[in-house]
């Protein structure tokens, strides 16, 4: 039993330290898993869009290949969806500074919105989460691409 009511503060003191310790270890825990989650994430986006590279180029032969590489690529963006990674970046789009990355700025007016005319590889998130910005080419103004 408790003596002092010092003692009763010490041993809550003493807990508050134990808890602390054990949430900044469960911080840097989870910090570690979204290290991975984005690493991995980012991997296989750039696979599906290596997967995309190939088919619009010449390098495969025959029908059969790209059919094969169509059905992997479809496969591959469900499954980012279904695991609730989410991927930025579309023709079109107004450029917003928080999910694209501007590699390039065409030459057009000086004035008006500047919109996505090509995307160089997709953004991804996660859970909320921004782990890649999209890299994209933007212009001022719709009426032109």
């Amino acid at each position: 039993m408790l003596e002092k009511p010092t003692d009763a503060l010490e041993l809550a003191r003493e807990l508050m330290r134990a808890q602390t310790s054990r949430r900044r270890a469960l911080e840097k825990e989870l910090d570690s898993i979204w290290r991975a989650l984005e690493s991995v994430s980012v991997s296989f986006v750039e696979s599906t869009e290596h997967i995309q590279g190939l088919l619009e180029t010449s390098v495969l032969e025959g029908a059969d290949g790209k059919d094969a590489l169509r059905l992997t690529l479809r496969q591959t963006m469900e499954r980012l969806e279904d695991s609730g990674i989410g991927l930025d970046g579309a023709v079109g789009e107004v450029f917003d500074p928080r999910r694209h990355r501007a590699i390039e700025e065409l030459a057009a007016s000086r004035t008006g919105e500047l919109f996505v005319v090509k995307v160089l590889s997709r953004g991804v998130t996660c859970a909320g989460r921004r782990f890649k910005p999209a890299d994209v080419v933007v212009r001022r103004g719709r009426d032109r691409e």
